[in-house]
């Protein structure tokens, strides 16, 4: 499911960088929400296969990366942006938005020597 998210939301912002028209980039962002909105979702689902001990800092950096992402990602397209154009500051989410799409085997289930043995 993450990786589909992945590649939707890359699909979505790269018909942003790649419009012509408004009404293209108005649907690009639209497949990009679609995608995209369901990554802090699923990643804080995963934290529920950590052991109780470690649930809560898994949790906590989570927040962290999406707080810095919030913040950062705004400043990095609009400087991009300003040196260049609103094209090439959508760049950066649009690799950030494929690496969620490689980045999703470490968020797979992963089974216990337990449900193995059944």
């Amino acid at each position: 499911m993450l990786r589909a998210a992945g590649l939707v939301g890359g699909v979505g912002l790269l018909l942003v960088v790649l419009a012509r028209g408004p009404a293209v980039a108005v649907a690009g962002f639209g497949l990009t929400g679609l995608g995209l909105a369901v990554v802090a979702p699923l990643a804080f689902a995963t934290t529920d296969r950590l052991p109780d001990r470690l649930r809560d800092t898994a949790i906590a950096r989570l927040n962290l990366a999406n707080y810095v992402g919030v913040l950062a990602g705004g400043a990095v397209v609009g400087a991009l942006g300003t040196a260049g154009s609103l094209r090439a500051g959508y760049l950066a989410p649009l690799v950030a938005g494929l690496a969620v799409t490689g980045l999703a085997p470490a968020f797979a289930a992963r089974r216990t020597a337990a449900q193995e043995a059944r």
